[in-house]
């Protein structure tokens, strides 16, 4: 048993130095790589992603990513909307409305988000409640507003398509 924790050491050990081939770097860049498209090809993306930050991600990989965008944005905005939902089943003074092109007007823009993050966490009592929202607002914080805006803008569409077939399926079940 020894002789396996040995090689189990040595291989965490090894992984610290070893270049970066993680299983869904596509999926975790693919925004930036979508917005590095527009301006470079899939080969230049692929030799700078491993020169300058020893990323291993091939540019027939890229293109499949960037050929397959539509996919992607559907991820990301399923990934955004369930803590999204909860945070308009929780902060039931916020109407869930299409404002300035966002769905929840809590998306529509990082200054209206903190603003609603400090006032809701202020206004939260309870521990779980709290502890539940504060997950929340730091997920979709971090799904949604570290995207740059083209990306939300193409993920857009997909939220609302979403949000509408949840209420549609709701409202069919009542």
């Amino acid at each position: 048993m020894s002789k396996f924790l040995d090689i189990g050491k040595s291989l965490a050990e090894h992984s610290t130095t070893a270049k970066f081939t993680a299983r869904g770097v596509v999926d975790e860049l693919f925004p930036f790589i979508y917005i590095a498209s527009k301006r470079m090809g899939a080969q230049a993306i692929s030799e700078w992603l491993a020169k300058e930050h020893n990323v291993k991600l091939s540019h027939v990989s890229i293109s499949k990513a960037i050929n397959n965008a539509p996919e992607h944005f559907k991820q990301i905005a399923d990934a955004v909307f369930e803590p999204a939902m909860l945070l308009e089943e929780v902060i039931s003074s916020v109407p869930f409305q299409k404002i300035e092109g966002s769905m929840f007007i809590f998306l529509s823009s990082a200054e209206q988000f903190d603003a609603m993050r400090s006032y809701a966490l202020n206004e939260t009592r309870d521990d779980a409640e709290f502890g539940a929202m504060a997950a929340a607002f730091d997920s979709v914080y971090t799904l949604w507003f570290t995207m740059p805006d083209e990306v939300r803008a193409k993920c857009e569409p997909f939220l609302v398509k979403k949000y509408h077939d949840t209420k549609k399926r709701s409202h069919d079940n009542e």
